[in-house]
């Protein structure tokens, strides 16, 4: 009887391991298929360094024009050419000197940070864990104790004691508080740390004159975060209109979709669309889209039932059938977060842009609508002094082994092409 029920037991766990083996060849061979053939695509592309698994991530600077190859040994620095031009071993406790504007650069003592003048004279003290840049004359940095403080172009210590710091505009900083934010202003001390007895819990800067805050309410038992505009004197635009979602402006355009109340609670109407510099609605969309991407190059790249791109008055230039998910990623927050890992948010640049039709595999499309670079890669950067960093599959095998493939992608010559 065990004799039978050990024979059961081995061809049934026969019989499972040979249909886990048949399935995976079944899923092996069809997800090769199109491996095979982006494989085989992408060799005809040229490239600065083709997409290998050396780099765990890679990303550029538009500023430098040099790209950042990040393994799990080194961050390497990469010229136009594709040469390593400096390569920083991860397990080194290297320290590089920033520098903070007005002349000032970072140094390090006793594991920690401060700052030293041209001639050397330390204005800072090393006794932080970071030092940000100045702005405005202003320095924010983080204390050993864990405090922000502020610092002015002379190192003289203004404020101390503060909690997630964050440089506005005019004057005025962001701290956090135990139950929300305080808005102040350095120059003349003024507080704001609620309006009109309601508290603020998020403060976003949208550009160098508009300031965004947030004031949490209850809706339905859940709670809600409406943000309301003001200009650097914290006066409220738009007759204190309130928003769910409100972008950044971008080439005078600012994606907006308005709350179902307004700021005293009576009821109103949701709208999606863009509005100008000054709150001027340019034109409305007839339903909220899934995802909205801001305007550059005078186009703004839409993801909603199909793929769309808009001029500057809302008509569709042209379109494309899109047959991925619902994209959940909306414009939830206020920071723009233009990302290699984000390609939902993508623009135009230099004639072309990052698209995908399936919400997967990502290509490059020009401003007629014509396919530059077929959807071939897991990940597609804006172009940028023609170039582009890509991830993709590169290899024949299952995507799950090899889709961190990283590579920088030469489009100079295919760009001479778009108008």
């Amino acid at each position: 009887m065990a004799v039978c029920k050990n024979k059961f037991i081995l061809g049934f766990l026969t019989f499972v391991l040979s249909t886990g083996i048949l399935l995976g060849a079944v899923v092996w061979h069809y997800g090769s298929i199109y491996e095979r053939q982006a494989a085989v695509y992408t060799k005809t592309l040229d490239w600065v360094v083709p997409m290998s698994i050396k780099y765990v991530r890679m990303s550029m600077d538009e500023e430098t024009g040099m790209f950042y190859g990040l393994s799990k040994e080194s961050k390497d620095t990469i010229n136009a050419k594709g040469e390593i031009v400096k390569s920083q071993k991860l397990t080194e406790d290297n320290f590089e000197p920033e520098s903070l504007g007005y002349g000032f650069i970072t140094f390090e003592e006793n594991h920690s940070v401060g700052a030293k003048d041209e001639k050397g004279n330390i204005i800072i003290p090393a006794e932080h864990q970071f030092i940000l840049p100045f702005e405005d004359g202003y320095c924010i940095a983080l204390k050993k104790d864990g405090d922000d403080v502020i610092y002015d172009k002379h190192g003289k210590l203004l404020k101390d004691g503060c909690s997630n710091l964050r440089y506005l505009t005019n004057d005025k900083f962001i701290s956090k508080l135990d139950n929300g934010y305080e808005i102040f202003d350095l120059h003349t001390g003024k507080t704001w740390n609620s309006y009109k007895d309601r508290g603020f819990n998020e403060v976003f800067l949208l550009d160098e004159h508009t300031i965004a805050i947030g004031f949490s309410s209850q809706s339905s038992g859940f709670q809600v975060t409406d943000y309301v505009l003001f200009n650097e004197q914290l006066q409220p635009l738009m007759n204190e209109k309130t928003f769910t979602v409100v972008g950044g402006l971008s080439e005078g355009m600012r994606y907006f979709i308005s709350s179902d109340t307004t700021f005293d609670g009576s009821p109103a109407k949701v709208e999606a669309g863009f509005m100008n510099a000054y709150g001027e609605t340019v034109f409305l969309f007839d339903h909220v889209p899934d995802c909205v991407n801001d305007y550059k190059d005078g186009l703004a790249i839409v993801y909603d039932d199909q793929f769309y791109v808009l001029d500057k008055e809302g008509k569709r230039v042209f379109s494309k059938e899109y047959t991925g998910n619902a994209i959940a990623a909306l414009r939830s927050n206020m920071v723009e977060t233009y990302d290699v890992s984000n390609g939902y948010f993508v623009q135009f640049q230099e004639g072309v842009a990052p698209f995908t039709l399936d919400g997967k595999n990502w290509g490059y499309i020009d401003k007629k609508g014509k396919i530059i670079i077929e959807p071939v890669f897991k990940k597609a950067s804006p172009v940028c002094q023609g170039y582009a960093v890509v991830c993709g599959t590169g290899a024949i095998g299952p995507s799950s082994v090899i889709n961190s493939r990283w590579g920088i992608l030469d489009l100079r010559e295919v760009l001479k092409d778009v108008q």
